[in-house]
């Protein structure tokens, strides 16, 4: 991990960058509810759950980079943040679809899970977000109004896609896209 920060005349900026592999026997499963390592699950219900378990885990991001800045205007009190952010894609397995047996159903990983090892990793997010704030001093204490603009750039990445193998597997069709553009405006009253 790397860090750096510094100050100039109200403006501060900082940033950090953050390289990181987990490996590991985790629970079969694409999803935190199922391939965390601190998650109590199947991993040893069954033979199937042992396939390909020595995987990265799901929240193992590879590399995460973020670069931050605030800067109070001179004149109206008005202070400015933007935040900027990278992130690796999820990783994820190929999982197979078995049906017509006895048990009924189930899902076998057909490989390890997360790249470079042979597996998948699910498109890179970027976001942006900026942030206005005013804060109002009053008798009774201060009063600050915020404007948000989350996503400015509104970008639609894949955040998680489809693991299930078949002829649409190398389509990489999305599950859950990255949330659109918003704007959220907020109050505080201290006293």
């Amino acid at each position: 991990m790397a860090e750096a920060r510094t100050a100039w005349h109200g403006l501060t900026v900082g940033a950090s960058f953050l390289a990181e592999k987990t490996h590991g026997p985790t629970n079969p499963g694409d999803s935190p509810w199922a391939n965390d390592p601190g998650v109590i699950g199947a991993l040893l219900l069954d033979p199937n759950t042992t396939i390909n378990d020595a995987n990265r885990s799901f929240f193992d991001r590879a590399y995460v980079g973020k670069a931050q800045a605030t800067y109070r205007l001179p004149w109206g009190g008005i202070e400015l943040a933007t935040v900027a952010d990278y992130m690796d894609g999820l990783v994820f397995a190929s999982q197979l679809l078995v049906t017509g047996l006895p048990q009924g159903p189930f899902l076998v990983a057909t490989t390890v899970r997360g790249s470079p090892e042979g597996g998948n990793r699910a498109e890179h997010v970027t976001n942006w977000n900026l942030r206005a704030r005013r804060e109002f001093r009053v008798p009774f204490g201060k009063i600050s109004g915020t404007a948000d603009l989350m996503n400015v750039t509104n970008a639609g990445h894949r955040i998680q896609e489809s693991d299930v193998s078949g002829p649409n597997f190398d389509l990489r069709l999305p599950v859950a896209i990255q949330a659109a553009r918003a704007v959220r405006l907020g109050f505080r009253v201290e006293f």
